[in-house]
């Protein structure tokens, strides 16, 4: 299901209709910087902005549930280029942070007077006091047992037969040992990824199914107040999920309605 209208009054509706509690909210809000689908304004009111339509969503998540917050950089007012994710690590009441991740993107502008981003970052959160779903088996890196380097404990590898865990970063020397190292979907002529769609913003699928196996109990309900193009509810629904998005723009409330109707709910087993 996803929503026309601002989240904020989206929210607040769910609120007072006793919506039930989500097992998992995946989002990527604005980043202020200037695209088509944002509205301009100062860095102060954007930062104001987006903590008050989060605070609404905390409130929506159940005591075991996760919220991820994936953010990447954007322009303040005096020119200079901040870390979003300096801005909202501490926005909730209800909440507190659980991990940063790395997202190595791979792709990103190309600079010539500082280093060029390649990452984002994505933070998880969890009720304060509680401890959040996680299934680790669910998305363990298939490595090779002959190289593992962890040591032994009573002439046997310490290392999982199963996988390894993807941990908190994305290398970049060797991709099928990191869970996290997620090409970004490419857009232009003759170079663009399989599964894009007309969004200038859109979220890659497998970075979404993956934390979604890692922090939603099969049948499990997600929410993505800014679901932009619903590349969240697709990888919901592939998955085995339920979702409920919020999108302010009606063409891409009309796109993500498309890509839904689209695909067949089968789980995807990794």
């Amino acid at each position: 299901m996803i929503h026309l209208g601002d989240c904020k009054e989206v929210l607040g509706n769910l609120l007072a209709s006793g919506e039930r509690a989500f097992d998992l909210v995946i989002t990527s809000p604005p980043y202020n910087i200037g695209k088509s689908y944002e509205m301009p304004m100062s860095h102060a009111d954007y930062v104001k902005h987006i903590k008050v339509r989060l605070r609404l969503v905390e409130k929506l998540i159940s005591p075991s549930g996760s919220l991820w917050l994936n953010l990447g950089y954007s322009k303040a007012f005096n020119g200079q280029h901040f870390p979003l994710a300096y801005h909202f690590w501490d926005t909730f009441d209800t909440m507190e942070l659980r991990q940063e991740v790395i997202w190595y993107t791979r792709r990103g502008a190309a600079c010539r007077y500082y280093f060029s981003p390649r990452h984002e970052t994505l933070l998880w959160f969890q009720k304060k006091g509680q401890t959040p779903f996680f299934d680790l088996e669910a998305v363990r890196v298939p490595h090779d047992q002959s190289k593992c380097t962890c040591g032994t404990r009573n002439g046997v590898k310490r290392c999982n037969a199963q996988g390894k865990n993807p941990t908190d970063v994305w290398p970049t020397d060797d991709a099928m040992t990191s869970l996290w190292d997620i090409s970004t979907v490419a857009a232009g002529s003759g170079r663009a990824s399989s599964e894009r769609v007309p969004h200038p913003a859109q979220m890659p699928q497998e970075l979404l199914a993956r934390v979604i196996r890692a922090c939603c109990p099969p049948g499990g309900r997600i929410l993505d107040p800014f679901a932009g193009s619903g590349s969240t509810l697709v990888a919901a629904k592939q998955n085995g999920r339920e979702a409920v998005g919020v999108e302010i723009d009606p063409k891409y409330v009309c796109l993500a309605t498309e890509r839904l109707a689209g695909i067949s709910e089968e789980v995807v087993n990794t």
